[in-house]
């Protein structure tokens, strides 16, 4: 049997290649119900996150796509284990750095420990903190936050969403309450409460927020869409502070 030198099938790998490709149309994007990046209102997805990636399908010539809402949790395990996933929006972390592709930034903000302003807890450490009950995001930064700085498990009561964890400190079920400071801000009226009725007990780290796509997702679609949030930084900046959030 006559056989080709390799080089000869070098083109049509690369064909191959090509026409299998993930376009923007191929992902799937994902997302929580956690305001103000991303957040149902009367039945509507909305946020700063969702209204910059609606902004950036445009910017690129892409039909706006279905999003999913999802638990933190559920979202996080799909995007660790599928291929061309987009999950949003997600803390930028040393620990995550290494297992999703990024593009971004999409906004910043404090992760604070929050008490209720009728039972405020004092901390001049986050040490300190370790001896009080927790209400964290399953699965999310906050939770994997606190654990990897040797917070103990037990010391975490975990729920699936925002209006559950404001629930939680309602009815004395936790002391603390760790989360964004803007997600408190927009969920605490929601609730029939205020920003007022709770109290900054100690502000724990800054953040900035991303879109992260599996880890197999291609160079060159991740520079599509970086090149495209790029070329709308003043509308980024201009929805975020829309929201009263910083850019």
């Amino acid at each position: 049997m006559k056989k080709f030198p390799p080089l000869l099938f070098l083109p049509l790998i690369l064909l191959s290649a090509a026409l299998t490709a993930a376009e923007p149309e191929d992902l799937t994007y994902i997302t929580e119900d956690y305001a103000p990046s991303n957040y149902l209102e009367k039945g509507k997805l909305t946020g700063i996150a969702v209204e910059l990636l609606k902004a950036i399908w445009g910017e690129m010539g892409v039909a706006e796509q279905p999003i999913q809402v999802l638990p933190w949790a559920r979202g996080y395990a799909r995007i660790q284990k599928e291929d061309n996933c987009v999950l949003f929006a997600m803390t930028r972390s040393a620990s995550r750095e290494a297992l999703f592709r990024w593009v971004g930034p999409i906004y910043r903000g404090n992760y604070t420990l929050y008490s209720s302003s009728s039972a405020p807890v004092a901390l001049s450490s986050l040490e300190e903190a370790k001896k009080y009950r927790i209400g964290v995001i399953r699965g999310d930064f906050s939770e994997k936050d606190l654990l990897n700085r040797g917070f103990p498990p037990s010391a975490l009561v975990p729920v699936d969403t925002v209006e559950q964890l404001i629930r939680l400190l309602e009815i004395r079920r936790v002391d603390l309450l760790y989360l964004y400071d803007d997600t408190l801000r927009v969920f605490a009226p929601m609730g029939g409460t205020r920003s007022g009725d709770y109290h900054s007990s100690l502000v724990v780290s800054a953040n900035v927020m991303y879109y992260a796509f599996s880890r197999s997702t291609e160079d060159s679609l991740i520079a599509r869409f970086q090149g495209a949030l790029d070329r709308i930084d003043a509308e980024r900046r201009a929805i975020v502070l829309r929201y009263g959030g910083t850019p």
